[in-house]
């Protein structure tokens, strides 16, 4: 698979050991996601590949993500 080695630069990831999810947060919502968890926007899976091949695949353009996973 080709890759946008700039597409996790605007990307902070964080692993919930509780509920067992890692989370993709665009920068300009990482305030947000530490008061709002059902907050739109921030990626969530279980495997961090995962979250990584989406933004790789999108390029980390959020409406190309929306497209691919389906978020309103």
């Amino acid at each position: 698979m080709k890759t946008n080695e700039y597409a996790l630069y605007d990307y902070i990831f964080h692993y919930n050991d509780h509920n067992k999810m890692w989370a993709a947060i665009p920068r300009d919502l990482y305030a947000d996601y530490w008061t709002d968890y059902n907050k739109q926007g921030i990626l969530r899976s279980k495997s961090i590949d995962t979250l990584i091949a989406i933004l790789h695949k999108t390029g980390g353009n959020k409406n190309k993500i929306n497209k691919l996973v389906g978020e309103k």
